[in-house]
């Protein structure tokens, strides 16, 4: 490509020509073997136009693209079939030199490209059979009347044609099993059988699909497809080479990734893979090659010792600067340590990589690029090369050669052919994989196709169809596996549909309900005489029955607001997260700032501030005028916590988000933060008054709140901020994000413990004179517990404490049950004038 057509394609480095790279040759071949003459395609591009003629000036820049390639492969004295197809170069008597036929037969060949008609019209004594009906036949241009429909089949060998439709491929792949445990087909017919996630589920020893398998299911793809993704991700800080944390975690919790640097894998995986997710907890968002993050106690020795292994072997990957480097990395590649036994034992693997190493080293020798580092951008020459060693591996296919005694064989519907069966299985036979999805081809449309007599949509979806009808006419018991479900945007082939109208009298439709996982799992235990549970509801299914002695052996119960939450909201969430100690794992790690994050960081300023008041005044006795609180205060603290905490180096992403963090979130937090000593000022008089602070500090407070059958229940916690003055008792607790009502109602529950912890709980008189606040720092708003004459404060607390007793009291009788599904939205509040509105 010069710098024109770079320029016209949008192609600024090597991958972005991929795409553009496969268009090309596919276009060529195709137009050659077509035998479509190029003023053919100039003329057909003209009739249409187009917006900026893109299709006249993107044809133009295929054949510039074209000569310049010709040119430069003819320099290196290579060549290439897309000019060789030309009608001169494929006379029958140069390509039949010394071969000897008495007839040439092709069966059941749908499509034909024009060169292979040329050629067949030129060879004597050729016979052509086709089990189609004779009048959709065209024997003069060899092609198919686009009428064929399922009316045409005529003396078929079918007896019964039977459909099973399902809801989903769960489903559809249990009402398999058990048709083949009823009576087995002597086949079955998937159309993208590999690409589908439920074939993971077809034993080997039962089963055996096509032996041509990408090569992208290895374990040696994945494992280089996760190397070229760290790679790609490493950036260089602080004089560390960083990784994102969920890339590097990607790659941990990828099968067999550890297995290449460890003997035990499983554990080790196990190990590392906790130690990671016990970092994103407290905020990591990377982790250095230069292992400086490791926390050694989190750790065992043999996991620290693999983590050094991993990232010894990504430093020397990061470090290739050659292509020489590269080959000579690939080639200390030790395949036995990632390689299954099954890859071993029955594929071709070793073979294909072995060939895949030996055509990647002579790729250099060759003399087709002097400069990959020109190519490849030097700064992510490693990722780069690396990608495109991935993309090379894509193009191999694996061959599995396992024997094929009494296994069930699994074929695509192409390869069915020339075959007749008694009994064959069908499996989606749903609309977008039979017939496939259309899809818009490159350059020309439809239309344009087909004046240039190139393959259309139309072709495509006509041989799909004869060869489905041929297969149900040559088979005495055909069984259709389809799906349909309103959802997922999922309905039955319109070729079943078909056959359903016109073959009524042998079709047969079944509809099955969608099936469970627990009547398949109680399928597989009862071969080991054990049981699943009579369960009738799910909430049945989520209960845990309390056991005393268990659960609670010192008998006494200590609640937090955010334990005492999920028991109120959810037992059954309480019980895995507190008490055994099991948390949901985030599905997804963004590289941004948490809001847990946010919120620490705002918690950690306010108290560098107050130590520093503390220090003013040396002790927590103070008279201080809060207006003047000196804005170098929230300056100082920032600067403390980002200099002085290593882990920060970890903590921020670095990309868009820091300059939101830094130019945006920032200015408001400390304008927040000023604002809530202005609150102190101007709301709460409690300037230039003696008074005393209590910051937050590590200690927890608690407090006795009743008992509940023989056992106690305690309060505990830690309020952010409290101020005491003669008269008065205040508590705060710092609040960041949304500060919607709900949120509000919330965490007036929260403050209610606080008062019972540090006050009420000891001195019950004190509660007209403790205050509670919430303050939401982004909005520099405070939110204060409001009480009515007809609810009083007393009475608010009594009930709260009486409501904390009775779901303790639920919990020991009805155990720790799933609780009440909540609305996905918070509540609106509603009046009368808008209901009436409506």
């Amino acid at each position: 490509m010069d710098e024109e057509n770079k320029k016209f394609f949008n192609i600024t480095d090597y991958f972005s020509s991929i795409e553009i790279g496969n268009n090309f040759f596919s276009f060529w071949e195709e137009i050659n073997e077509e035998l479509v003459e190029l003023n053919k395609i100039s003329e057909a591009i003209e009739k249409k136009t187009t917006s900026g003629n893109w299709q006249i000036n993107t044809f133009e820049q295929m054949l510039i693209i074209r000569e310049n390639y010709q040119k430069f492969i003819a320099k290196l004295k290579f060549s290439d079939k897309i000019f060789s197809y030309k009608v001169d170069n494929y006379k029958v008597d140069n390509l039949l030199l010394n071969v000897e036929y008495d007839e040439i037969i092709v069966a059941n060949q749908f499509y034909l490209t024009n060169l292979e008609k040329h050629l067949l019209k030129q060879m004597t004594n050729v016979t052509m059979y086709y089990q189609i009906p004779p009048q959709i036949l065209d024997t003069e241009n060899l092609t198919m009347d686009h009428t064929f429909s399922a009316e045409m089949l005529t003396n078929i060998r079918t007896k019964k044609i039977t459909e099973i439709r399902t809801s989903d491929n769960f489903s559809m792949t249990c009402s398999l099993f058990e048709q083949i445990q009823q009576n087995a087909p002597k086949a079955i017919i998937d159309f993208r059988f590999a690409k589908q996630s439920y074939s993971s589920f077809f034993s080997r020893d039962k089963f055996i699909a096509n032996s041509s398998k990408s090569f992208t299911i290895t374990s040696v793809y994945k494992f280089f497809y996760n190397i070229r993704k760290i790679l790609e991700n490493i950036i260089y800080r602080n004089n560390l080479h960083l990784i994102p944390l969920h890339i590097f975690l990607e790659a941990i919790i990828a099968d067999d990734f550890i297995k290449y640097f460890c003997d035990d894998a499983e554990h080790t995986k196990e190990d590392i893979t906790n130690y990671l997710y016990y970092l994103i907890e407290f905020d990591y968002q990377y982790i250095d090659l230069e292992l400086k993050f490791l926390d050694v106690s989190k750790l065992e020795k043999e996991s620290v010792t693999v983590l050094d292994k991993i990232m010894q072997f990504i430093v020397k990957a990061h470090n290739l600067k050659s292509m020489v480097d590269f080959n000579s990395f690939i080639a200390n590649f030790h395949l036995e340590n990632i390689i299954t036994g099954t890859e071993a034992d029955y594929s071709n693997l070793k073979e294909i990589f072995a060939q895949i190493k030996s055509d990647f080293a002579i790729l250099d020798k060759l003399g087709i690029v002097n400069n990959w580092q020109k190519i490849f951008n030097h700064k992510k020459f490693a990722a780069n090369v690396m990608k495109l060693f991935l993309d090379y591996m894509k193009a191999k296919t694996l061959r599995e050669n396992l024997s094929e005694k009494r296994r069930l064989g699994i074929t695509s519907l192409q390869d069915t052919r020339n075959l007749q069966y008694s009994k064959v299985f069908v499996l989606n036979v749903t609309e977008g994989i039979l017939p496939p999805k259309r899809k818009v081809p490159f350059l020309l449309s439809e239309n344009q196709r087909k004046i240039l007599g190139l393959k259309t949509f139309e072709d495509i979806r006509l041989r799909e169809k004869y060869y489905f009808y041929r297969l149900v006419a040559q088979s005495q018991e055909i069984v259709l596996f389809s799906n349909e479900n309103e959802d997922e945007n999922k309905e039955v082939s319109s070729f079943a549909e078909e056959l359903r109208l016109h073959f009524d009298d042998i079709y047969k439709l079944i509809n099955k309900l969608k099936f469970s996982f627990h009547n398949v799992y109680e399928t597989y235990l009862g071969n080991n005489q054990l049981e699943v549970p009579k369960i009738t509801n799910i909430e049945q299914f989520h209960k845990i029955n309390f056991e005393q002695n268990y659960d609670i052996p010192d008998k006494k119960i200590n609640l937090s607001f955010y334990k005492w939450r999920d028991l109120k909201e959810n037992p059954f969430i309480y019980y895995m997260h507190h008490q055994m100690q099991i948390k949901e794992r985030p599905k997804e790690i963004k590289p941004d700032f948490s809001s847990k994050f946010m919120g620490n960081l705002t918690h950690e300023i306010f108290t560098l501030i107050w130590q520093r008041i503390i220090e003013l005044y040396q002790g927590n006795k103070i008279h201080h005028n809060f207006l003047n609180t000196n804005q170098n205060y929230v300056d100082d603290a920032l600067k403390h916590i980002f200099s002085q905490n290593k882990e920060m180096i970890y903590k921020i992403p670095y990309n868009y988000s820091t300059k939101y963090f830094n130019h945006i979130f920032l200015p408001i937090l400390k304008k927040g933060i000023m604002g809530f000593f202005s609150f102190l000022h101007n709301n709460l008089d409690l300037s230039d008054k003696y008074i005393t602070i209590f910051p937050e500090t590590n200690k927890t407070s608690n407090c006795f709140l009743g008992k509940v059958n023989d056992f106690t229940v305690y309060l505990r916690g830690k309020a952010d901020m409290r101020i005491e003055s003669d008269k008065q008792k205040y508590i705060f607790d710092y609040k960041t994000g949304s500060n919607s009502s709900s949120k509000k109602k919330s965490f007036e529950e929260q403050l209610l413990m606080y008062e019972q912890i540090y006050y009420l709980a000891h001195k019950e008189e004190l509660s007209q004179a403790v205050k509670s606040y919430l303050y939401f720092v982004e909005k520099q708003e405070n939110h204060e517990i409001k009480y009515t004459k007809k609810k009083p404060k007393e009475q608010v607390i009594e009930e709260f404490k009486q409501q904390i007793l009775q779901v303790i009291e639920n919990m020991t009788t009805n155990g720790f049950v799933l609780g009440e599904k909540t609305l996905k939205y918070e509540p609106l509040d509603i009046t009368r004038r808008d209901l009436k509105r409506k």
